[in-house]
C-alpha cells in the first residue's frame, strides 16, 4: 500500500494535474484508512472532472463515512 501511495505522489510531483493519480492516491489512502486525505484527493478529481459519475460516487460515499464518525 505504501508503495502505491509513494508512486502516486511521485506522479503528482511530476504532473499535479494528473487526475488518475489523484484518484488512485485517494483509493490507496482510503484502503490504508486515511479517510480525510483520501477525501481531499477525490474532491480534487471531482472539482476538475465533475462529469465522471464514478469519481463523484467515490467522493460522496467517503464523505458520508467521514461525517458519520
Amino acid at each position: 500500500m505504501d508503495v502505491a501511495i509513494t508512486n502516486y505522489r511521485q506522479a503528482l510531483r511530476d504532473d499535479s494535474n494528473l487526475l488518475s493519480a489523484h484518484y488512485g492516491l485517494g483509493e490507496a489512502l482510503e484502503r490504508k484508512g486515511d479517510l480525510d486525505a483520501a477525501l481531499k484527493e477525490y474532491e480534487k478529481v471531482v472539482r476538475d472532472m465533475p462529469e465522471f459519475q464514478s469519481y463523484r460516487e467515490a467522493r460522496d460515499r467517503l464523505w458520508k463515512q467521514t461525517r458519520s464518525r
